[in-house]
């Protein structure tokens, strides 16, 4: 892709490490996040059975 400027080009090798960045940080500071009712999404209340 010559329009491109090469310093485009490479952006997104910063961009994907300063995500992953953000991501250890976040399992640092607040730990292993699977208990969250966010990510159990297979996991159905008995509250929400009812209905």
């Amino acid at each position: 892709m010559p329009s491109l400027r090469v310093g485009i080009s490479y952006l997104p090798i910063p961009i994907g490490g300063a995500l992953t960045l953000i991501f250890v940080l976040e399992k640092l500071f607040l730990g292993d996040q699977r208990h969250r009712r966010v990510v159990s999404y297979d996991v159905v209340e008995s509250s929400e059975e009812a209905a």
